[in-house]
Order: C-alpha cells, then structure tokens, then sequence
C-alpha cells in the first residue's frame, strides 16, 4: 500500500467498562520507521473512517478485556477507504503531547 496513512488513537479503559478515547492522529511521515511528523486530527481522513477506526479500536480493546492505558494503529489506504488494524500498544506513546495540545 504505498499511499497507507498510518492512523493512530489513544485511550483509556477503565475496568467498570467505561471508555475514552483521544481522537487520532496521522502519523505518516517517517524515517527510518520513527515518526517525524504528526498531524492531529488527521487531515486527509474522512470523518465516517474516523469514527469507524475509533469505534473498531474500543471495541478491540473491550472484547479483549484491556483496562489500562493504550494505543492502537491502524493503516488507512484512501483509494480503496478501508482501515487495517496493525497493532495495540499497551502504553500511551511518546508522541501524546501531540494529543494532549488538541484535547486540552
């Protein structure tokens, strides 16, 4: 895929069930597979793919039964519209403070 956006949404999940999440953030611009630039929220993503990727993240991270902390990535190829899962973090990465200056 090599016009994928790499699409990332932070959250936390509490163990009564309860779910936020920070938006997302596009982190596409790499070098040598670290992130150079992040853009938030991400720009080049329509807003029905937004709101399914975030939706598709917490419902991953509840059916697994994760409370805590977490990021998940998912790939995002416009030309056809459709979102790939990549990976969960079990941590909020580095690159929060980008999140924390569009959430407050």
């Amino acid at each position: 895929m090599q016009t994928s956006l790499e699409i990332i949404a932070s959250f936390f999940l509490f163990a009564q069930g309860n779910v936020v999440h920070f938006y997302e953030r596009d982190c596409s611009v790499q070098r040598r597979h670290q992130k150079v630039v992040e853009l938030a929220p991400a720009p080049k993503l329509p807003h029905d793919v937004r709101e399914a990727m975030l939706r598709d993240a917490v419902h991953l991270c509840r059916s697994a039964g994760y409370t805590n902390a977490g990021t998940v990535e998912f790939l995002y190829e416009p030309k056809s519209g459709k979102h790939y899962f990549m990976e969960v973090n079990a941590r909020l990465q580095v690159e929060h403070t980008v999140t924390e200056e569009i959430t407050g």
